[in-house]
């Protein structure tokens, strides 16, 4: 049975860089390429609006069955605009599922998520996630990094989140919300509330590391440790 699990992202951000910057890969984790991990990239969005193959994925070990994103009714592709080609145009929630491979076991799934879109003013990513874990739960997004919107008006920003356990499979909906702004965001009484959308998404790069459980963890140390003495027994 599926269980969606909602989170939304909230503030506390470094800044990675400044300035024109290209969308490929400018924010990674700081366990990318190890092992158990799955590293995917969406920029063309071939095949839309079906199951689109990203451009360039790998997992750690390998065997795993690829990553794959489609889109809903809210979502259209543009063959370009403010400078970048192949770009999605979102107008309601709900516009591109990502089914992401998983390992099997381990303790909890760490999540980033790095994001390339058309920066519109208090405009924020919005993710849910959906797993099969009845007790199941997600930690709250964190914006990990974040580039200074270019000459066009594009950003790219990484958030991070933890799936508690780590599930036997993951699916991610990306949506926009209205960001706590600085300054908020100001509406006349009687208003309706500011929309997030149209929102437009030039690329998507997910990483993923399914953490081993701590029993696991204290093993491979052991099995480090003891390597270890060996090598150190074999120069005495």
């Amino acid at each position: 049975m599926k269980r969606l699990l909602t989170l939304c992202a909230i503030t506390g951000f470094i800044l990675a860089a400044a300035g024109p910057t290209a969308a490929d890969n400018v924010i990674t984790p700081p366990w990318a390429g190890l092992d158990r991990t799955v590293h995917a990239e969406w920029d063309n969005w071939t095949n839309f609006p079906n199951t689109m193959p990203p451009d360039n994925w790998d997992s750690l070990p390998g065997g795993l069955d690829s990553p794959s994103a489609s889109a809903g009714q809210t979502a259209s592709l543009l063959s370009s605009l403010e400078g970048r080609n192949n770009v999605i145009e979102l107008t309601g929630d709900g516009g591109l599922l990502f089914d992401m491979p998983n390992f099997v076991g381990g303790d909890y799934k760490e999540v980033w998520i790095q994001v390339t879109y058309y920066k519109m003013p208090d405009q924020s990513p919005f993710f849910n996630v959906y797993t099969e874990e009845e007790n199941g739960y997600v930690t709250e997004s964190v914006l990990e990094g974040s580039t200074q919107p270019d000459v066009n008006g594009w950003v790219t920003e990484a958030w991070s989140f933890q799936i508690y356990p780590n599930p036997d499979w993951e699916a991610i909906t990306l949506s926009f919300s209205i960001s706590d702004g600085n300054p908020p965001v100001i509406q006349a009484a009687g208003g309706t509330p500011p929309l997030p959308y149209p929102a437009y998404i030039d690329q998507v790069v997910i990483d993923t590391m399914c953490v081993p459980e701590p029993a696991t963890m204290a093993l491979l140390g052991l099995g480090s440790l003891a390597l270890l003495r060996k090598r150190r027994a074999g120069c005495n």
